[in-house]
C-alpha cells in the first residue's frame, strides 16, 4: 500500500517511513527494513535504518530473511563508506544474550556466518576477505556448515490461507424480521473452524439493507444491541452509496439508541460517519448535527481504559479510535480549503471540535494527536483560537502533551516563526527527555535545529531557541536526539552551503556540550562521521572537538571515511589534523584497528608534516606489537 502511495504522493509515503523509524517493537522494525529496501528511500536512509535497528531484531533467527532482503536490495545505493558501516555492524555486533547462555561467542560467530554467505551467496561482494574471516569463525563454530545458509533468507513467517466468506443470506430472507439476528447468531456458531466463515448477516446488509436495518431497530426496541451485526451493517462498502432515505434511517435509529448501547460501537458509527464525510456536507447534511450530538454524548459516558496502555504509540492509537475518526471527517470540511490565513475559522467548526476537546480522558488525548498532526495549518487560519485551546496543551508537561507533540510531529512540518514561538517550552521539555516510547526523535531534532538556527549568527533577541536553551535540551536527552542533530546539521550543508560554514562553526562553538558524561563511544562515532564529511571545515572541527571524542573499537566505519584512495582525501589534504585524530581515537588495544589502518599511516609517513611526529611512531609501535 505504501508503494502505491509512494506512486501518488512520494513525499507523504517518505513521511510515512521516517514515523516507521520512530516506532518500537518487531513489527515496525519490519517496516523500517522494508522501506530500506524500497525505491522511495536513500543510500543514507537505508543505512541508517539498517544501523539503528537494534541488535536484538537485527541477529534474530525470525527477522533475519527481512534484515538480509533489506542489505541486499539497499546494497546497490550505498556508498562506500555507508557499505563498510554495515560491514562493520556484521563482524562485530551479536544478538544480545542472556547471562546464562553458554559459548555466546560460539553461538555468534555461527549466526555471522549464516549472515556473510547468504549475503555473498546473493552477490554481495564484502571489502573483506570473506574466506580469511569464514576459517577464523569456524574456529569458534566447528558445527557450521556452508549449506546452512540456502534457506537463511526463506521467509518463516506463518502460511497465510484465505478465509472465505459464506454470505449466502437465504435463510433470514422468509422468516420474520424479529428472527432474524437469532438465526444469524446461530448460523453463524454452527459451522466448526474451518476456511469458511458464514457471514449471512453481512450478505443481507449488503443486498437487503432496509431489511438488514429492520433487524437491527426490532433489536434495539427489545433493549438488546449485538455488536458484531452493527459492525458488520455499518461496515458494508455499500453504505457510502445508500440512498438518501436509507441513511437518514440509519441516522434516526443510532440516535435514538441508549448512550451506553451507543457508546459500544462508537467507533463503527465514526467510522460510518466519515464513509460519508462528503454527503454530509451535502445532501445528508440534516443528519449531521443528530449524529454529532449523540456520539459525543455517548463517549462522553464511556470510560476509555487505552490512556494507560499505549505501547504502541498515541498516534497509532488515535488513528483507530472513534475520536480519531471524527477529527477526519471535521477535517473532511469542503470549507476548509479555501481559508485565507488568519482569518479565522468557522465558528460551526470550532463548536464541534471544542467538543471533542472536552471529551475524558484518552478521548480528548485522541482528538489532540489528530488535531495536532495539522497543527501549522490550523495555527495559520486561526491563531487566537489555537493559542487558547492547543498550545496550552503543548505546554502540560502532562500525557496530554505527550499525545498532541507525537501528533504534531507526526505530520513533520516546521512550525512559522510565531508558532515556534507559542509551542517552545512543550518542545524543549520534550527533548529533555520527558517523552514515552514512540516520540519521532529525529523529527524534533529538525524542528529544534531549525528553531536555533532561524537566525544563528544574528540578532540573539530574535532567536527562536538560544544558544543555552539549545544546549541544556542536547545535555538533558538522549543519543538518538544527538545523532539526529547531527544529522540536520548535514543536511543544512545541502540546503543552505552559502551559510554552511559560519553555521557549524557557531553550533560547536556555542551549542554542543562539553560535559564529560557525554564523551561515548556511540556519540563519538557520529561526531566523527560528521567530522570526516566537513570538507574545508575538517581541521577546525579536529580542534573544537577533540577533546570531547573517546576511543573507538572497531571503527572501520570512521577510518574509511578518511578517504585514503582518493587524491584529495582528508589525509593528504590536513595530514597534521588527520593524525590528531587518529591519536584521540585508536584505542589502546591495536586489534581493535580496522585492517586498513596501514594504508592511512603509509600518507601519513611521506608527508613532510607528520613523518616526524612522535605520535606516528608510537602508533606503528602498537600496531607492530599486535
Amino acid at each position: 500500500m505504501t508503494k502505491q502511495f509512494g506512486h501518488v504522493d512520494p513525499d507523504g509515503a517518505k513521511v510515512e517511513i521516517r514515523y516507521w523509524e520512530c516506532q518500537n517493537g518487531r513489527i515496525f522494525a519490519r517496516l523500517q527494513l522494508w522501506g530500506a529496501s524500497s525505491d522511495l528511500t536513500t543510500g543514507a536512509e537505508a543505512a541508517r535504518i539498517l544501523m539503528k535497528l537494534p541488535d536484538d531484531i537485527f541477529w534474530y533467527p525470525q527477522d533475519r530473511p527481512d534484515v538480509l532482503h533489506a542489505i541486499v536490495s539497499s546494497w546497490p545505493k550505498l556508498d562506500k563508506l555507508q557499505r563498510h558501516e554495515i560491514e562493520q555492524r556484521l563482524l562485530t555486533t551479536s544478538f544480545p544474550w542472556s547471562d546464562d547462555m553458554t559459548d555466546t561467542q560460539g553461538h555468534s560467530a555461527y549466526r555471522r556466518l549464516e549472515y556473510l554467505h547468504a549475503l555473498s551467496a546473493a552477490g554481495i561482494k564484502f571489502s573483506f576477505d570473506l574466506a580469511a574471516t569464514t576459517k577464523e569463525l569456524c574456529k569458534l563454530a566447528p558445527d557450521w556448515q556452508h549449506d546452512a545458509t540456502e534457506d537463511a533468507m526463506a521467509s518463516n513467517a506463518p502460511k497465510v490461507q484465505r478465509v472465505i466468506e459464506d454470505t449466502d443470506y437465504g435463510p433470514l430472507l422468509n422468516i420474520p424480521v424479529s428472527c432474524i439476528l437469532d438465526v444469524a447468531t446461530e448460523i453463524a456458531g454452527g459451522r466448526p473452524l474451518s476456511r469458511w466463515e458464514s457471514a449471512s448477516f453481512k450478505g443481507l446488509s449488503e443486498e437487503k439493507p432496509v431489511r438488514a436495518l429492520s433487524a437491527l431497530r426490532y433489536s434495539a426496541g427489545q433493549g438488546q444491541l449485538l455488536d458484531w451485526a452493527w459492525q458488520s451493517f455499518l461496515g458494508c462498502p455499500q453504505r457510502e452509496n445508500d440512498s438518501r432515505r436509507l441513511a437518514c434511517a440509519i441516522s434516526h435509529v443510532l440516535c435514538h439508541l441508549e448512550a451506553t448501547k451507543l457508546a459500544r460501537i462508537a467507533y463503527s458509527v465514526a467510522h460510518w460517519m466519515e464513509v460519508l464525510k462528503v454527503r454530509l456536507y451535502g445532501d445528508v447534511a440534516e443528519i449531521f448535527d443528530p449524529l454529532w450530538n449523540a456520539i459525543l454524548i455517548a463517549l462522553s459516558r464511556k470510560l476509555s481504559d487505552e490512556a494507560t496502555h499505549r505501547n504502541e504509540g498515541w498516534a497509532m492509537i488515535a488513528l483507530n479510535s472513534p475520536t480519531g475518526r471524527l477529527v477526519e471527517l471535521l477535517l473532511a470540511d469542503p470549507s476548509l480549503p479555501n481559508l485565507a490565513d488568519g482569518k479565522g475559522l468557522p465558528s460551526e467548526w470550532k463548536q464541534r471540535a471544542e467538543r471533542l476537546l472536552v471529551l475524558p480522558g484518552a478521548f480528548r488525548c485522541h482528538a489532540l494527536v489528530m488535531l495536532g498532526h495539522h497543527f501549522v495549518y490550523l495555527y495559520a487560519a486561526d491563531p487566537p483560537w489555537i493559542e487558547k485551546l492547543l498550545v496550552p496543551a503543548v505546554n502540560s508537561q502532562t500525557e496530554e502533551a505527550d499525545a498532541i507533540l507525537e501528533g504534531f510531529l507526526w505530520g513533520a512540518r516546521v512550525p512559522s516563526p510565531d508558532l515556534f514561538r507559542q509551542i517552545k517550552p512543550g518542545l524543549l521539555d520534550l527533548a529533555r527527555g520527558h517523552t514515552r516510547e514512540g516520540q519521532r526523535a529525529e523529527n524534533l531534532a529538525g524542528i529544534l535545529f531549525y528553531g536555533w538556527a532561524f537566525n544563528a549568527g544574528g540578532d540573539s533577541a530574535a532567536a527562536l531557541i538560544s544558544d543555552e536553551e539549545f544546549r541544556d535540551a542536547l545535555i538533558n536527552a538522549d543519543d538518538d536526539f544527538r545523532r539526529g542533530i547531527l544529522h540536520y546539521l548535514l543536511q543544512w550543508k545541502e540546503q543552505h552551503p552559502e551559510q554552511w560554514n559560519d553555521v557549524v562553526l557557531a553550533f560547536f562553538q556555542k551549542v554542543w556540550p562539553r560535559q564529560r558524561a557525554l564523551k561515548t563511544a556511540p556519540l563519538s562515532q557520529a561526531l566523527v562521521l560528521f567530522i570526516l564529511r566537513s570538507d574545508d571545515l575538517f581541521p577546525e572541527l579536529v580542534r573544537l572537538l577533540k577533546s570531547r571524542l573517546a576511543p573507538l573499537r572497531n571503527g572501520g566505519g570512521w577510518l574509511f571515511a578518511f578517504q585514503v584512495e582518493e587524491t584529495d582525501g582528508l589525509v593528504k589534504k590536513y595530514p597534521q589534523e588527520a593524525l590528531e585524530l587518529l591519536w584521540v581515537l585508536l584505542p589502546d588495544d591495536a586489534s581493535q584497528w580496522w585492517f586498513e589502518i596501514d594504508k592511512i599511516l603509509s600518507l601519513l609517513e611521506v608527508s613532510s608534516d607528520t613523518r616526524g611526529d612522535p605520535r606516528l611512531s608510537e602508533i606503528r609501535r602498537r600496531l607492530a606489537r599486535y
